[in-house]
């Protein structure tokens, strides 16, 4: 039987989704009218525990663990039983992974890498719930980098501080010899070296362990479209092209790098050549063809072409994530925030709140209390009282 919420809520609301505000008119927005094809559910807190509901405030997965994640893409979400132990959860409610573990790192090429204290393992669980790899280890630290597979290893460290790469096996591909590392995309991982007196040196390794780029840079970025940041200033190819340093060089995203030259922010391309000239004030990042863009103290959105595409009138712009973003902007009494699409039709204007993009139409409250969420496909909205 379906519960519905609504007692539970503080306030609970529903715009028409023919009515939206845009430069002080009433305009539709048709994304609201696109169906989903999975059903989506937010997490939702009653009587201190949580569980899921659909965007009508109806709960679907009862409200009794301690803590839960977000669903990723393929339908399972992290929930946690107690002071410390994780599984995994389908959205039907039904148990993928029992909560037995310390830590369950993010989905990646089919499987989740989880650990225990107990034992000392690190273990890869697949789709199906099934541990089809473990390694033993003396540490692991998850504190500060998501523990995952990227081009078949995943990263981890030594209690002397060094990091190696453990294969889908659970052998130790790459003996544990770098300072300092990241994970493996397009081939290659950035690492460092240590030279002594305090000195230490970047560069790029292949799945061999074998220097590619040689550690003489002052840092190193995850590759990105065959791409990588050299401290902070250069790009380096996956094929050994060094493009000339810019003023500040930014991971590419969406197909572009965001580069500064002088004051002012460019994007080249996954060629290297610069295709929007340096004209914006701020850095930002191309998601789903459109990018924040910053003239004359405003915040607006362009094409990958360089063009203005929704007008520069707000005072904060975020990126793009399934078909929405965050904006703030001034109110007649304090900052406002809001939610358009890609068209710069307002999905939601809910007021004096900032909001995160959680994925799937759905945007978190940011406030001290009552916490809450936004779905911007039905510009419903809700708080939790407890």
């Amino acid at each position: 039987m379906t519960e519905n919420t609504s007692t539970a809520l503080i306030k609970s609301q529903t715009i028409s989704p023919a009515l939206a505000r845009v430069s002080g008119q009433l305009a539709v927005t048709e994304r609201l009218l696109e169906k989903p094809v999975e059903p989506i559910l937010i997490p939702y807190r009653k009587g201190g525990k949580w569980g899921f509901c659909d965007v009508k405030g109806n709960i679907k997965i009862p409200c009794v663990y301690a803590e839960v994640g977000f669903f990723e893409n393929n339908g399972v979400v992290t929930f946690r039983e107690g002071y410390g132990w994780y599984g995994l959860l389908n959205k039907q409610g039904q148990i993928v992974v029992p909560a037995i573990y310390d830590y369950i790192g993010p989905y990646s090429e089919g499987l989740w890498c989880v650990w225990s204290n107990s034992t000392n393992l690190l273990k890869a669980v697949d789709e199906n719930g099934i541990e089809v790899m473990q390694c033993q280890l003396d540490h692991f630290d998850h504190d500060t980098h998501e523990t995952a597979f990227h081009d078949g290893l995943v990263k981890v460290g030594n209690l002397g501080g060094m990091y190696g790469y453990v294969n889908r096996n659970g052998s130790l591909e790459i003996p544990y010899q770098f300072p300092d590392a990241d994970d493996f995309h397009d081939g290659l991982a950035p690492v460092s070296e240590y030279f002594g007196d305090g000195e230490y040196g970047y560069g790029y390794i292949d799945k061999k362990g074998q220097w590619v780029v040689d550690p003489v840079f002052g840092s190193a970025s995850k590759f990105s479209y065959g791409w990588g940041v050299l401290s902070t200033r250069s790009y380096v190819s996956k094929w050994g092209k060094l493009l000339d340093p810019f003023t500040t060089a930014r991971s590419f995203s969406d197909g572009m790098g965001n580069v500064q030259g002088g004051s002012k922010w460019g994007y080249i391309d996954t060629t290297g050549e610069i295709t929007i000239n340096f004209k914006f004030e701020a850095p930002a990042d191309f998601s789903e063809g459109l990018a924040p863009a910053k003239l004359n103290g405003k915040w607006g959105y362009i094409d990958k072409k360089g063009q203005v595409v929704i007008p520069c009138q707000f005072d904060f712009a975020n990126e793009f994530k399934d078909g929405f973003a965050a904006v703030k902007f001034d109110g007649e009494y304090d900052d406002e925030y809001g939610v358009i699409d890609t068209k710069g039709d307002w999905a939601f204007y809910p007021g004096s709140f900032s909001l995160k993009n959680i994925g799937d139409g759905i945007f978190q409250i940011i406030t001290d209390k009552p916490e809450g969420y936004v779905h911007a496909l039905t510009s419903s909205w809700f708080f939790f009282n407890d």
